[in-house]
């Protein structure tokens, strides 16, 4: 009974981390290619509410939640 509910649960966490990652790449490859300075200056121009460090924490736990709910979904199976 549960592990049905707890699988959708898990499927609805990995899509929508995975959106915000998809969100967020274009900041990390621009990040990579121009440094964080720039990057964190192209985020003051686009007037994006989050600073570099928050912006940067929260792909990386995005990333890690991902996983996690993909990796228990997998075992869930």
């Amino acid at each position: 009974m549960i592990e049905p509910i707890l699988n959708y649960v898990l499927l609805i966490i990995n899509i929508v981390t995975f959106l915000i990652t998809i969100l967020l790449v274009p900041f990390a490859v621009y990040e990579y290619i121009r440094g964080p300075e720039k990057a964190e200056q192209m985020l003051e121009k686009i007037h994006f509410p989050l600073n570099y460090r928050q912006t940067l924490i929260i792909g990386f736990v995005n990333v890690v939640i991902m996983g996690i709910s993909y990796v228990l979904r997998k075992n869930l199976l």
